[in-house]
């Protein structure tokens, strides 16, 4: 139930970011557009890489 709960709140902040990134980009200068992809990648890898490491202590 812990882990269940903890991945909803994943998904929410991962949603969140993912919207604001996108809205924000499209209001944003060229100059910043370019730093949103390599941050937005790196949250989602941490993202991915945190659920697989839950989900594996979950099965032992």
């Amino acid at each position: 139930m812990k882990t269940n709960g903890f991945l909803v709140l994943n998904f929410i902040i991962l949603f969140g970011i993912g919207v604001y990134l996108m809205v924000y980009s499209f209001s944003a200068h060229v100059e910043l557009k370019t730093g949103i992809p390599i941050i937005s990648g790196l949250l989602m890898g941490f993202s991915i890489y945190s659920t697989y490491r839950i989900q594996k202590q979950a099965k032992h």
